[in-house]
């Protein structure tokens, strides 16, 4: 079997994403170690609790893959540290090298110092890139040059490039053709009805109206709080954790209500109680970028969704509606929470839209290309097991007679950002 050194940009103990939803999914039919990310700038006095969380968390206790964590120095973009780190980080990695003469893959997910020496000093048989996020937009001044400089010298060395968005897609076509794979979800994890009412939604008046996810700068705070003050009779409800200062002054409202993190596996089921999923982006050069999984995963829950226009979900038009002043946001969440918009066929409908996004079939065009250029089968079936999920590890179908693959059922799983 194939190995996969996953070079992940996002911790796996972090909220699910895009890299451990491929990871799970590509480690059905390869061996996948999942390496944890190398920061892309120098640490912060406000990572100080993050990094002490992460370093006495037990990450493996909870991961179905073989998890490494690479140690470094925490300060990035000085020449010499710079070179010294990356001789510490090959050396750590040295001992992943020994594959018994196979090819292996070497997945890159951000222009990392780690990715820098890899590229340089080891031999994988096929460099891919999956870029989810344009990340020098997250920085300023030397760091932010010194990203876009990374990137475009690893997505030139690349062999296959995969984006999570048309944007993406479209600049990193520059340097090297991008396949663009969009997000998708875990449709059947996500069509569940509501159960049991939770605590919070019993302390909680009038229609929800919810958003989760990382709670940060790219949400539109100030359209946030216009909403909520014009419409007291409406509850506005968030989850995840805070990322940003600028919620602290949202949170004073008093039918603004924050429930912290709720861990993946018991998401669906108290999102489930929203009564309209939220996706209010700000329109600027990050977001212009991103393919929000959370829309996919509110239709799938039969939620009716009012975003941001966010260029990614135009093709959602149909089953999304889309505002931009915070009158069109009023009267779209307004028309959302109508009888005739959440009964059982309008959920339908939206079921059915998530229903084409799931992860599977994006994996399975991702598998599709591995194989094109390793020109290797894979080997019997295994079972990969997350908590109370399970799938099978399982041979890829391949046309005999047209000498290509045929994957639409090679991933189909036994039964989940």
């Amino acid at each position: 079997m194939s190995r996969i050194l996953y070079l992940a940009p996002v911790e796996w103990a972090s909220l699910r994403q895009r890299p451990q939803q491929l990871a799970l999914r590509l480690a059905r039919h390869f061996n996948v170690r999942y390496v944890e990310p190398v920061g892309l700038r120098s640490m912060r006095l406000a990572d100080l609790g993050r990094i002490w969380r992460h370093a006495t968390a037990d990450g493996q206790a909870s991961a179905p893959l073989p998890l490494l964590r690479p140690s470094y120095v925490p300060f990035i973009g000085h020449r010499v540290l710079d070179s010294a780190n990356r001789r510490w980080l090959l050396r750590q990695m040295a001992n992943q090298f020994d594959f018994d003469g196979r090819p292996w893959i070497l997945w890159l997910s951000t222009p990392s110092l780690l990715a820098e020496a890899l590229l340089e000093h080891a031999a994988p048989g096929l460099v891919v890139y999956d870029c989810m996020d344009r990340y020098a937009e997250f920085h300023r001044g030397r760091a932010r040059q010194r990203i876009e400089q990374a990137e475009a010298a690893i997505v030139s060395r690349a062999d296959l490039v995969f984006a999570s968005s048309r944007g993406l897609a479209e600049r990193l076509d520059r340097w090297h053709e991008a396949t663009l794979v969009p997000n998708g979800v875990e449709t059947a994890k996500f069509a569940v009805a509501r159960r049991a009412m939770p605590d919070w939604r019993k302390r909680i008046r009038g229609p929800v109206v919810g958003f989760y996810g990382t709670i940060g700068d790219w949400l539109d705070f100030d359209l946030l709080a216009e909403l909520a003050r014009r419409r007291p009779d409406w509850s506005f409800v968030f989850a995840g954790p805070q990322a940003s200062r600028d919620f602290g002054r949202l949170q004073r409202l008093a039918n603004v209500h924050h429930l912290g993190v709720i861990p993946y596996d018991c998401l669906p089921e108290q999102a489930a109680w929203f009564d309209v999923g939220l996706v209010p982006f700000r329109l600027n050069a990050l977001t212009r970028y991103v393919h929000p999984i959370k829309a996919l995963e509110y239709l799938a829950l039969g939620l009716p969704v009012v975003s941001s226009a966010l260029p990614d979900l135009a093709e959602l038009a149909n089953v999304v509606r889309f505002a931009a002043a915070a009158d069109e946001w009023l009267a779209a969440i307004a028309e959302a929470l109508m009888a005739e918009v959440r009964s059982a066929q309008g959920a339908s409908v939206r079921r059915q839209a998530a229903a084409a996004n799931d992860w599977d079939s994006r994996v399975a065009m991702i598998v599709g290309r591995l194989m094109e250029r390793l020109e290797a089968p894979f080997t019997e079936p295994t079972t990969v097991r997350w908590g109370q999920q399970a799938w099978e590890r399982r041979p890829a179908v391949r046309d005999v007679a047209n000498g290509g693959p045929a994957l639409a059922s090679s991933l189909a799983p036994p039964y989940d950002d």
